[in-house]
């Protein structure tokens, strides 16, 4: 998980819901510059939900919650261009 803390593009992960929360936090203490993050349910599907914001307060909002289905979480790139060009 670590190896992608130096990545300077947008990050996508499809995750089990019984690991959500364990990912986010992980994800957290790896990003601890605060990026933010989506994480989407039941993409394409009748329930889906997307629930966006830093990875601190989705920790909050699924640690209240008992999440079921298919996950996607997206991270977002690194906001300097100059880094990105960098890594091309």
């Amino acid at each position: 998980m670590k190896s992608v803390q130096s990545y300077l593009r947008t990050i996508i992960f499809y995750e089990s819901p019984f690991r959500l929360l364990k990912t986010l936090k992980d994800l957290y203490n790896i990003y601890k510059n605060g990026r933010n993050a989506c994480v989407c349910r039941e993409l394409t599907k009748i329930h889906e939900e997307n629930i966006r914001g830093n990875l601190e307060s989705l920790i909050a909002y699924f640690e209240s919650r008992n999440v079921k289905g298919e996950i996607v979480i997206i991270i977002e790139a690194k906001t300097k261009n100059k880094e990105i060009e960098n890594e091309l």
